[in-house]
């Protein structure tokens, strides 16, 4: 029998090293794109609307062939790079290709006894890619929803990622439902690459165990916001993002179909069974009574 979550994790683990699509040397290298980031990124502060990173970093390469950080004027060497990418990629820190990585309240509201047209959602309505269990809400006032919302300004495209209790689940914000907040077990990311590349990341073992490993916490873990920031993330040529992210997409669909199909392979190996263990049943019962 196909073991379907081993063979999805293994297409994105291709996927993460720059092995499940053909290097077009046509392709400007990951690290235009991360400068071109790095000036959005400054034209935004210089607006207002994001704050200034404290340091920005700078991996690379060394001709010892060990991956050094720059950060200001100091340079350490990281021993932690899990893997070998494509020349034509670069590592970076989650937070240097994000304008946001922000986490819902950590003292949310008591919430309404009436429902309302406003909610605040917890890590437990991300799950297969999507928001879900819409009864499962806590519904709040419009004022309190304004409150909150300052704090994680959701958009579009954004990335909700769960970072306590259970970890590592994520979807795309596609604007549904609307006038949505969140608790401090969810995280609201803006990513400035393409944000389907950046959510198949999350979804490799890469990412999440390193996540489980390094989750902190007694009674209940969490992986928190400078964790998450402090992510090292392989990034590819933009046009390669995109390439991959659509293979990734087509793979997902061809995996749901194959997942259906063998739920009803067992549906039927079980009518099977059941019905020759009724006969052996019935020969046994006929076999005593004669």
């Amino acid at each position: 029998m196909v073991d379907v979550e081993k063979l999805k994790q293994k297409i994105l683990d291709l996927a993460i090293r720059g092995k499940l699509v053909p290097q077009d040397p046509n392709d400007e290298p990951a690290s235009v794109l991360i400068n071109e980031i790095k000036a959005e990124k400054a034209k935004l502060v210089k607006e207002g609307k994001i704050k200034p990173s404290k340091e920005e970093s700078y991996i690379y390469k060394g001709s010892d062939n060990f991956y050094y950080e720059k950060k200001g004027n100091k340079i350490t060497r990281i021993n932690d790079i899990p893997f070998d990418i494509p020349v034509s990629w670069s590592w970076v820190r989650l937070s240097d290709i994000c304008s946001k990585i922000v986490d819902g309240d950590h003292n949310p509201p008591k919430g309404s006894d009436v429902k309302t047209d406003f909610i605040m959602l917890s890590a437990t309505n991300i799950n297969d890619d999507k928001i879900c269990d819409l009864n499962k809400v806590r519904y709040i006032t419009k004022d309190e929803y304004k409150t909150q919302n300052e704090r994680t300004k959701i958009q579009n495209g954004d990335i909700l990622l769960t970072i306590v209790g259970t970890m590592g689940r994520s979807c795309i914000y596609s604007g549904v439902p609307k006038n949505v907040c969140f608790q401090r077990s969810v995280s609201v990311l803006t990513t400035l690459i393409d944000n389907n590349y950046l959510k198949i990341v999350f979804d490799s073992k890469y990412i999440q165990d390193y996540i489980q490993f390094n989750a902190i916490g007694t009674a209940q873990k969490g992986f928190y916001l400078n964790q998450l920031s402090n992510l090292i993330i392989p990034v590819p040529p933009l046009n390669e993002q995109i390439r991959i992210s659509k293979i990734i997409s087509n793979v997902k669909d061809k995996i749901s179909i194959i997942t259906v199909n063998l739920k009803d392979i067992e549906s039927i190996t079980q009518g099977i069974r059941f019905k020759i263990l009724e006969s052996v049943f019935d020969e046994n019962s006929s076999y005593k009574s004669y």
